[in-house]
């Protein structure tokens, strides 16, 4: 997903149109959650965040991208609950480790408001323990 949210939003349904079959699908979906939380559809972010997740249940950044949507969307219990799977798939999850880490190295706090300011989202926030989680 380089570029522009809506662009790759329409990339990833071609992609995903072209092998409805793939195994891999689950990913296009993962895509597909990713760009439109940027869109702010958030609706539609946990809509392919759910469909990825029954393909895969542990893909990470499935989990980051719902948490995420919920977080925006104000789906505080939701989003208790992804972290909870989230942290169970990562234990070791940290504002270091997003931060620092090869995987999190462009994404900022900025691109995440609900989830890493405890303004909007401060239950959810609370219920992390200090750990700052977002997918972008």
């Amino acid at each position: 997903m380089w570029g522009e949210s809506a662009a790759s939003v329409e990339e990833a349904s071609i992609a995903s149109s072209l092998s409805p079959l793939d195994p891999m699908k689950y990913y296009y979906d993962m895509i597909l959650a990713a760009g439109y939380s940027f869109n702010r559809d958030y609706e539609k972010a946990i809509a392919f965040a759910r469909r990825s997740l029954k393909a895969n249940k542990h893909h990470q950044p499935t989990l980051r991208a719902l948490l995420l949507a919920q977080g925006e969307s104000n789906q505080i219990e939701d989003a208790r609950q992804t972290l909870s799977q989230l942290l169970q798939e990562t234990p070791n999850l940290t504002i270091a480790l997003s931060r620092n880490g090869w995987r999190f190295k462009f994404r900022t706090p900025a691109r995440c408001p609900s989830l890493a300011q405890p303004g909007r989202a401060g239950s959810l926030s609370f219920s992390m323990k200090g750990k700052y989680l977002c997918p972008y």
